[in-house]
């Protein structure tokens, strides 16, 4: 092949690369890699919180759940409005600490708005300020609306609960939600396992 035939192979094979690479910039790759490379590093940071227990474990391993979903909803954009005010509502102090209603309108009403007022609501959450609230909440499942799951110190349990029962379904409009079936209390475990017989 001369010379002309082969560089006007690459220009022509470079320009529809180009295309492709076009479109992958608008996809933000970037992003997305990054989103999962950080989640994978979040894992093994949560093995070797487990594995050594310090005595601050519940504060660290939430603390990781938060940047995981900080990380979903911001990286991978697989988050939505709901599901970012639920893990808000979760990481919220009793609230018995605010007026109620003010904190319901100020959170709903947007991120901006809310943190003149009442900043520890807003990620990062001190731990100070979760007194009654979760040490960590994020989406979990495929992402798009769904679930959260949280960390919550076992005796914070029932006032969790009921904070987050009242602020989620009582205070706003959540007629389509069966609450009952909907928020629940679990204790973490060894994972699947099959048994066989002997």
């Amino acid at each position: 092949m001369d010379r002309k035939k082969f560089f006007r192979s690459i220009r022509q094979e470079w320009c529809q690369y180009m295309g492709l690479l076009r479109a992958v910039l608008s996809f933000k790759l970037y992003q997305r890699a990054k989103h999962v490379y950080s989640e994978a590093a979040r894992v093994l940071q949560f093995k070797k919180v487990c594995e050594e227990a310090p005595d601050n474990t519940v504060q660290l391993l939430g603390e990781l759940m938060n940047q995981s979903h900080v990380s979903c909803r911001d990286m991978y954009e697989c988050s939505c409005p709901e599901l970012d005010q639920l893990v808000d509502i979760c990481r919220r102090p009793n609230t018995g600490a605010y007026p109620g209603s003010l904190v319901g309108l100020m959170v709903d009403s947007g991120r901006a708005h809310a943190k003149e007022y009442f900043p520890e609501l807003l990620l990062p959450v001190s731990l100070a300020s979760r007194k009654f609230g979760a040490q960590g909440s994020r989406l979990t499942g495929a992402g798009w609306g769904g679930c959260t799951v949280s960390i919550v110190p076992a005796d914070k349990l029932p006032s969790f609960l009921a904070n987050v029962h009242e602020a989620y379904y009582q205070r706003s409009n959540r007629s389509l939600v069966p609450e009952k079936q909907s928020l629940f209390a679990t204790k973490p475990g060894g994972g699947a396992l099959v048994f066989l017989e002997a």
